[in-house]
């Protein structure tokens, strides 16, 4: 399979077209509708980025294969990922895997030091490794602004200082959408850095999907009420965001035809599906316990086979 072409200028220069220099490929689905009278294509702008980089060797091959098979544009680094340094190799050995920084503010340990950020640790200096916990913490305002912001910071600042340059940020569980505070903190974090495209989740919702996983697709209907929110927000802020954010209803259960469905459906403007890959195999050391519990691991291999197969799907011109 082929390599990766810029699109056309668009309002937003990080999302990207697949190109695989056939019919076997997101190409087909991707700019195929043309405005009368122009002569071009409109093409739908598909980012198809995996999260959790960083995190464990079986993450970070799955990261490599897909990209390297055409089906993954861009990556979410963990900058406190167990395998953040064989991650750094990965993208080192592979330039055209755009990356940005998966703000993590719930696993294992902050990379500014527990000292430095008392208001986001446990008593053994580790995050706190439960959403509930951290919300609770913070909708009780006992996280404190200026941690959360250090915190990030030195995560975007351990990031740069390997050598790459990130594209994005985007957060660990969807954070930013739901702890009060933190989308604040991450429109600074941008600000202060240059980066100039933040996720922010706006979903559409099947209600096939809400019914298959009724808790899921509550929580997916949450963050993008905020998203809806904070889109406005990070424009204001002269931000770029996707027009669509497509994986928070089929996380750690994405199928080749969602990634395509999502796809057929995004008629104009851009598009991300992200998706949690991963290729155990054995031998491979657990999950550090620092961590915590990966509820999706179970379904990394079925994530990485349903980017392979959408990748790789015939279309019609």
């Amino acid at each position: 399979m082929g390599g990766y072409a810029p699109p056309p200028a668009s309002r937003d220069p990080s999302a990207v077209v697949l190109f695989a220099g056939g019919p076997r490929s997101y190409a087909g689905l991707a700019g195929r509708d043309k405005r009368p009278g122009d002569g071009g294509f409109l093409g739908r702008r598909v980012t198809v980025n995996a999260d959790d980089f960083g995190l464990c060797a079986a993450v970070n091959r799955a990261v490599a294969r897909a990209h390297d098979a055409g089906a993954l544009t861009s990556a979410s680094l963990l900058a406190n990922g167990p395998a953040f340094d064989e991650a750094v190799a990965i993208s080192g050995a592979r330039p055209g895997l755009r990356l940005g920084v998966h703000l993590n503010i719930l696993r294992g340990r902050p990379v500014a030091g527990a000292a430095r950020v008392p208001s986001l640790v446990d008593e053994d200096g580790r995050f706190l490794r439960s959403a509930w916990a951290l919300f609770r913490r913070g909708a009780l305002g006992r996280l404190e602004r200026d941690e959360l912001l250090a915190e990030c910071l030195a995560q975007v600042e351990r990031v740069r200082s390997a050598g790459l340059e990130p594209a994005h940020l985007d957060a660990e569980k969807h954070a930013h959408h739901w702890l009060p505070g933190l989308f604040s903190v991450v429109l600074e974090v941008a600000r202060r850095t240059g980066i100039r495209r933040v996720r922010v989740v706006r979903e559409r919702l099947r209600v096939a999907d809400v019914l298959e996983a009724p808790r899921r697709g509550l929580f997916a209907a949450w963050v993008t009420a905020r998203g809806r929110e904070h889109a406005g927000r990070a424009r204001r802020a002269g931000l770029l965001v996707q027009d669509e954010v497509y994986g928070v209803v089929r996380t750690g259960r994405l199928r080749a035809e969602d990634v395509l469905a999502a796809v057929a459906r995004r008629r104009r403007g851009t598009l991300e599906v992200f998706a949690h890959p991963g290729e155990p195999r054995a031998g491979d050391p657990p999950v550090e316990p620092d961590m915590g519990v990966i509820g999706i691991a179970p379904g990394w291999a079925g994530e990485s086979e349903a980017l392979l197969r959408a990748a790789n799907a015939r279309f019609e011109a």
